[in-house]
């Protein structure tokens, strides 16, 4: 699906979590050239990684929730990719 939005250069906001699907993400952008695109990581996952992809000129920005669910919203991440729950905590500490 990514792919068809990016040959078509039609607007789109690529987020992810995982380090390991951005080399994907960025070879797409590369070889379909979209006018309209973002890369997008959520405030405190992985922002580290995310300056680095803009460091190498890429479009890109933070995804911050917020609203009545933003707790809610942040469980569920957390729960889906177990690995950040530790770095999270280790943010908080460190």
């Amino acid at each position: 699906m990514d792919a068809q939005l990016l040959a078509a250069h039609h607007p789109c906001a690529l987020a992810t979590h995982h380090e390991a699907l951005m080399p994907t993400l960025c070879q797409l952008i590369d070889t379909h050239q979209p006018p309209h695109y973002v890369l997008e990581r959520l405030l405190g996952i992985g922002n580290e990684e995310l300056a680095a992809w803009r460091a190498r000129g890429y479009r890109c920005r933070l995804y911050v929730v917020y609203g009545q669910e933003w707790y809610l919203y942040l469980c569920h991440r957390l729960a889906e990719y177990p690995r950040h729950r530790c770095r999270a905590l280790g943010d908080m500490v460190g």
